[in-house]
């Protein structure tokens, strides 16, 4: 419920942030190909019960007495925007995904505002998307990306088939 310290590597990201607010160097960035019939409502709940599971994801980062302090949310919904390609011309797809894909991967995050995790799909096909996936380092880092696609694969088939809930708490 109260505020807690940052770690001695989320000190220095949130310093580093303060001096370049504006810079993407530490988002972290995955892009997925999924191909397939893609259950979206399946997707967007097992991003949605990922923030649930993990607290970092749920946190924003504020000033109190001078200090920086995380803030742990109790909840946080995740929406996945869609955007679909699929009607494109192949060489104006290709051009407009590498775009989209810069645009989100480097837009920079406000550490005091939630999410720190920006998802998108794009369509580029009937069954085949891309999905988009940025995180700021100061709340997950490569092992951590590891994990979450892990359980993403894990919730979105049991999801996406209406199995009993897979993981453990």
């Amino acid at each position: 419920q109260s505020p807690v310290p940052l770690s001695a590597s989320q000190q220095r990201l949130w310093f580093l942030q303060q001096l370049e607010p504006q810079s993407s160097v530490y988002n972290e960035f995955a892009r997925i190909q999924l191909k397939g019939i893609l259950n979206f409502a399946a997707l967007e709940k097992s991003f949605n019960e990922i923030v649930k599971r993990h607290e970092s994801l749920r946190t924003s980062f504020e000033t109190l007495d001078e200090q920086p302090v995380q803030v742990i949310h109790p909840t946080l919904s995740i929406e996945l925007p869609v955007v679909n390609l699929s009607d494109l011309p192949q060489a104006l797809q290709d051009t407009e995904v590498e775009r989209l894909t810069a645009e989100i991967a480097h837009k920079p995050f406000d550490l005091t505002s939630t999410p720190l995790l920006r998802v998108t799909l794009l369509q580029t096909g009937e069954q085949e998307h891309l999905l988009l996936l940025v995180v700021h380092h100061i709340v997950c880092d490569g092992w951590s990306v590891q994990v979450l696609n892990q359980e993403l694969a894990v919730l979105y088939e049991a999801f996406s088939t209406e199995q009993s809930f897979p993981l453990s708490e």
